[in-house]
């Protein structure tokens, strides 16, 4: 667990939102929930439909892993992929997780 710097935040107005984000990342807790978030927005971004057959499974670092039922969905998948990608990380933006997306791995 990394150690907070306390004598910063002494005698001056804190926002207590970014203390609490500051805080969950010290604890590794942030990432959890980033990725739960992402599975969160993933049927709003591409439907209901494409999500019954791709799933998101794993962020590692900005690159998020979608686990995809056969080979059309992917190939279907590959040709949106910019587009999934800029939808995604307008609605993180928009929900103020402070995750970028670069890629998207499907597999």
């Amino acid at each position: 667990m990394k150690r907070i710097n306390t004598k910063l935040r002494m005698n001056r107005i804190i926002c207590l939102n970014d203390e609490i984000d500051i805080f969950m990342n010290s604890l590794g807790i942030d990432a959890q929930i980033q990725k739960y978030r992402i599975k969160e927005f993933w049927s709003q971004i591409v439907g209901d439909v494409i999500s019954q057959y791709a799933i998101p499974y794993e962020l590692k670092k900005d690159k998020l892993c979608i686990s995809v039922q056969d080979s059309t969905w992917r190939y279907e998948l590959s040709l949106q992929k910019e587009e999934i990608l800029k939808s995604l990380n307008k609605l993180l933006r928009t929900n103020k997780i402070n995750k970028y997306i670069k890629d998207i791995i499907f597999v």
